[in-house]
């Protein structure tokens, strides 16, 4: 990416506020210390699901008076995203390493109704940005986050939250990972199971069905059931296609010879005409399925279908899947019937992790007979970038393989090449190529042709090494550690703050940049990768960062603070209070978004 070669350029993000919203910080790791040993974190955001909010500052944070608790192994994830884009140490020095930094807490970990998530994040972005307000200073934001609940199509809360923060703004950058929704080839059951995402296209007195794996009763860590999001095109003939959902015990499904006879818990057909309810339980009680569908979302105008499936009240997760015997799991067909016309569409799952529950492949055809029959269609990884990445003011960021091997803490060497499943977490695949769990594009946006390619780009996502909170490192094995401070990830989490570390470069050269711009620069001087260009899988190509800064002009005419509490008109702004919202920040319609974010759903992705 060369990114050190811009910092041999004299670029290592000074004058910008790095800004990371995730699950936890070990704020007080030496990586984020500057060279007189004092900490660069400006600022700590944390707010409670129950609204209670605790600031510490750059002073408390020096005093050791900061009184927000270090979670223990818990700030993993957000510590070692911190560490690419800002950490200062010298072996594993991040991208803008003498950036100051701003944390804001991501609290809210599963996906509900109450739209906590997408809350916390806005909240957390308006937090972090009203800061680089009162500091005078421009930031970037890096969201390692994601959710596969939603129409991905630039149309939820959480989407129009983020582009508004960014739109037009000066020195205001959002980059956010692509997620991590693709099923890697080294899966032990690859080469049946087709990802998280299936399309649809559905004639009239067509009878298409979705077959649905439950893969583990881990899926009970994330939610009480399983979820199949399905949204249609804005169209008479969507409205009028029915759905409903079938399950079979394994023993039937797996040879997919079964018939309708063998379904074991079943549904009755709805349209989307009229906002409806149906639901069906195995003869015991303890497997149910809730179908509920919505004639028009309030955000986009399209139908969409909400279908649960997963243990009653009165059972649990080991009644719908046996991890040890799949013939004693339950699979499910969600069968779409067209009634007029053609209907388009598409449907994700939820929790979106391909270890959790995909979509069935290579059945495309097989016909299910009986009354009531259908055809099997395949399902897929494409359009897997996550909400927030399919944002259309968020720059998102893919990974690729970075190099194929690293040295650890035992002086062995390690093969990020290894099988998938590999004790090191080595996921296989090729040097420099996509790695194989990287997200795909496009965007969900219908009619087909008004999707939007994601991600933008791509970036070094694994090995990566970096900062290991003090807490985690009695859980982790010598094979990841690169030293007693350090180890190793993968993941489109690691790569997007690498890009967030690039722009805070790009940024201490011009802070007068907004988000259009800065973009346009990533992708214009990436390099090209895949065909076409730009594609689904890589974007613009790899981000390169010299080619990025020689597009841009100095101008630093914009901002006129240094660091921490040195801003000019901020009032001391690291003296932990919010400074209001004012018009010049592009916050004010996030904070009026956040007022009705009840129909929001997401999750965030930790990986």
């Amino acid at each position: 990416t060369r990114a050190s070669d811009v910092q041999e350029m004299g670029y290592y993000g000074s004058r910008v506020l790095v800004g990371v919203v995730d699950n936890a910080l070990d704020y007080d790791h030496a990586d984020f210390q500057g060279s007189d040993g004092n900490t660069r974190i400006c600022y700590l955001y944390y707010k409670s699901l129950a609204g209670g909010v605790t600031e510490c500052t750059n002073t408390q944070i020096n005093d050791g008076e900061c009184n927000i608790s270090l979670p223990g192994s818990l700030d993993y994830h957000g510590s070692h995203v911190t560490g690419i884009a800002s950490g200062a140490n010298a072996d594993y020095m991040g991208v803008g390493a003498s950036a100051n930094i701003a944390f804001s807490y991501s609290i809210s970990s599963d996906a509900d109704s109450s739209g906590s998530f997408s809350t916390t994040v806005l909240d957390g972005v308006s937090s972090i940005f009203t800061k680089a307000d009162a500091l005078d200073l421009p930031s970037v934001i890096n969201l390692s986050l994601g959710t596969s609940w939603g129409a991905h199509d630039d149309t939820s809360l959480l989407e129009q939250g983020l582009d508004e923060a960014v739109t037009g703004v000066r020195g205001r950058v959002i980059v956010d990972a692509a997620g991590n929704e693709n099923i890697n080839s080294g899966d032990p059951d690859a080469a049946i199971l087709g990802g998280i995402h299936a399309p649809i296209t559905v004639n009239a007195g067509n009878n298409n069905g979705y077959s649905v794996a439950l893969r583990s009763t881990g899926i009970g860590s994330y939610i009480s059931t399983a979820v199949v999001d399905v949204w249609l095109q804005d169209s008479s003939d969507c409205r009028n296609a029915t759905i409903e959902v079938k399950g079979y015990l394994g023993s039937d499904f797996l040879a997919h010879t079964y018939n309708t006879s063998s379904q074991k818990v079943f549904t009755t057909a709805k349209d989307f005409n009229a906002d409806n309810t149906s639901t069906g339980a195995t003869a015991d009680g303890k497997v149910g399925v809730t179908v509920n569908t919505y004639t028009t979302n309030a955000n986009n105008g399209r139908p969409e279908a909400l279908i649960y499936i997963g243990p009653t009240s009165t059972g649990s997760w080991s009644n719908v899947v046996d991890n040890d015997n799949p013939n004693n799991s339950y699979f499910f067909d969600v069968i779409i019937r067209g009634v007029s016309g053609t209907c388009y569409g598409d449907m994700w799952l939820y929790p979106d992790q391909t270890a959790l529950m995909d979509f069935f492949k290579g059945i495309s055809g097989i016909a299910i007979a009986g009354t009531g029959g259908y055809q099997l269609q395949n399902g897929d990884s494409n359009k897997t970038t996550t909400i927030p990445g399919t944002a259309s003011g968020v720059i998102t960021v893919g990974s690729y393989m970075g190099r194929g091997s690293w040295v650890d803490i035992d002086g062995t060497t390690q093969y990020q090449t290894d099988p998938y499943g590999s004790a090191n977490g080595a996921t296989g695949g090729t040097v420099d190529s996509i790695s194989l769990f990287s997200s795909l594009g496009p965007t969900g946006e219908r009619p087909e042709a008004n999707a939007r390619i994601k991600p933008d780009i791509v970036a070094p996502g694994e090995p990566i090494i970096s900062t290991m909170a003090t807490a985690t490192a009695p859980l982790a094995s010598n094979a990841i550690k690169g030293d007693t401070t350090h180890f190793k990830l993968e993941g489109t989490s690691m790569s997007s703050p690498h890009v967030a570390g690039i722009v805070a470069q790009m940024l201490e050269k011009n802070n007068c940049l907004t988000a259009t711009e800065v973009k346009s620069a990533l992708t214009s001087g990436a390099v090209a990768t895949g065909t076409p260009v730009p594609n689904d899988t890589y974007g613009y190509g790899k981000v390169d960062a010299v080619a990025a800064m020689g597009l841009i002009s100095a101008d630093t005419s914009c901002y006129s603070g240094t660091a921490c509490g040195s801003s000019n008109g901020g009032g001391g702004g690291c003296m932990g209070m919010l400074v209001p919202v004012t018009a010049s920040t592009g916050i004010v319609s996030v904070a009026a978004i956040l007022i009705s974010l009840g129909i929001i759903t997401a999750k965030r992705r930790k990986k």
